[in-house]
């Protein structure tokens, strides 16, 4: 096998075909119990390994192949550099808090970064919706990142075309950061124009969970949308239909207690019907912006302020 650090390895068991965060936890808790680095873990016979954390047959054959994840990796190096992208693992100072203190041993095991890790250090609004709203949710995604950018929020978003764009476009107007979660790999960031062109790499931060080349696909916009209201201190849904991305993120942020709002009307009503259900399930109601505000008022004054500190991951004791 190459020589490799022992982050090296993490870092390929953490990108191997079939090895999610659950998987992830249980390989790290194997480590710390037995007292082993992860390469020696894995040189024990097939069987044993296999029967000891219950992995598959499929999730066996993708650690055996640890040596050419690990090589796939090293040959992204120089792209690494040359675009700034850095790599945190879970148990690593740079690791958002945040996704740990929300998601637990569910949190994603690495994310890729690029741009300004600054973003993450402010409160965060997730803005939601439609890849083909109205014109009205234009206007209200961009309401919305305005409004909370005065009251020093930042934005974050799946970063896709519609009502994803115009939020991250009004904050980074508003001259504040902006966070934009990838369905896909670090070095796939999709040409937005308006934002990659308009706006330097100062106030914006990319974030990945998923492998540098992955192409996006559907499964993992679902997975990045919980990342992007995990992340989040609050979440907004402008439009959406009943069944798709939008709707999915915003129970999301429900099952991970992130407070929810949400627009009760849309001028196309196929655009409400999402919203509509997320407020039967209970996101808060709202027409305009200013309205958030208020009800932000109301949350603060019930609940107990935070640390802002999130969750630790246990450090493996051979990291």
């Amino acid at each position: 096998m190459i020589p490799m650090t022992k982050r090296e390895a993490w870092l390929a068991i953490a990108l191997s075909e079939g090895i999610g965060p659950k998987t992830f936890t249980k390989l790290v808790s194997a480590c710390d119990r037995l007292g082993l680095p992860p390469a020696e873990l894995l040189s024990r016979g097939e069987g044993e390994l296999a029967a000891q954390l219950d992995l598959s047959a499929a999730q066996m054959e993708s650690l055996a192949e640890l040596e050419q994840t690990a090589r796939a990796v090293e040959a992204l190096a120089g792209d690494f550099d040359e675009q700034n992208i850095t790599y945190s693992l879970r148990w690593e100072e740079d690791y958002p808090s945040k996704l740990l203190e929300r998601m637990g041993g569910s949190a994603p095991p690495v994310v890729f970064m690029k741009g300004s890790p600054e973003a993450l250090t402010c409160p965060l609004a997730a803005i939601i919706g439609s890849r083909t709203p109205t014109e009205e949710g234009i206007e209200r995604a961009s309401a919305c990142a305005r409004t909370l950018a005065d009251e020093g929020y930042g934005v974050v978003t799946g970063f896709a075309l519609g009502v994803d764009l115009a939020a991250n476009v009004a904050a980074l107007e508003s001259g504040t950061p902006t966070v934009a979660v990838l369905g896909a790999g670090i070095l796939r960031i999709p040409s937005r124009r308006r934002v990659l062109d308009e706006f330097a790499l100062e106030r914006i931060l990319f974030l990945s969970e998923f492998p540098p080349l992955q192409t996006w696909n559907t499964g993992a916009t679902m997975a990045r949308n919980r990342t992007v209201v995990a992340l989040s201190d609050l979440a907004i849904v402008v439009e959406a239909k009943r069944r798709g991305g939008s709707v999915e993120a915003g129970r999301a942020a429900l099952q991970l207690n992130v407070p929810l709002f949400a627009y009760s009307d849309s001028p196309e009503p196929i655009l409400a019907e999402g919203t509509r259900l997320l407020i039967d399930l209970g996101a808060t109601p709202v027409a305009q912006s200013c309205d958030i505000l208020d009800q932000l008022d109301a949350l603060t004054e019930e609940e107990p302020s935070s640390n802002g500190k999130g969750q630790q991951m246990e450090m493996p004791l051979d990291a």
